[in-house]
């Protein structure tokens, strides 16, 4: 079970790695429609995608104040992960490399699942160190 110096902190880094998981599912989704030549996505892809790095910093802060209260160091070097795919995935992004923008989203997504599923208690790790 987790104590009082890592509960909440965990509990709001999965909160962020919800948000980022849907962040990263609503830019894929806007993207296809900017493909198809739907105009309003395009105003709102980058948006979306530029607030997923703001939201991983807040992530990683959080995630450390977790680590100090004795949470699993994979929570912090997952927040990390996340912090610096979204980062890449913007800026590949704003340089128009697609071959590595959209394989990257995908990947990133799958930490973001994974940090879900694992904090959960879904995602193999032991009891005591997830939320539950």
């Amino acid at each position: 079970m987790t104590d009082a110096r890592t509960g909440r902190p965990l509990r709001i880094v999965n909160l962020l790695a919800h948000v980022q998981a849907l962040g990263l599912l609503v830019m894929t989704v806007l993207g296809g429609m900017m493909m198809q030549g739907v105009g309003a996505a395009a105003s709102w892809h980058g948006p979306v995608g530029e607030s997923l790095p703001v939201i991983g910093l807040a992530q990683v802060v959080v995630a450390l104040l977790a680590r100090r209260g004795g949470a699993p160091s994979w929570v912090l070097w997952g927040s990390i992960a996340l912090l610096l795919g979204t980062s890449l995935i913007v800026g590949m992004g704003h340089v128009s490399v697609l071959a590595v923008h959209v394989p990257l989203t995908t990947a990133v997504f799958g930490v973001a699942v994974w940090m879900i599923l694992t904090l959960t208690g879904r995602g193999g790790m032991l009891r005591s160190q997830t939320l539950a």
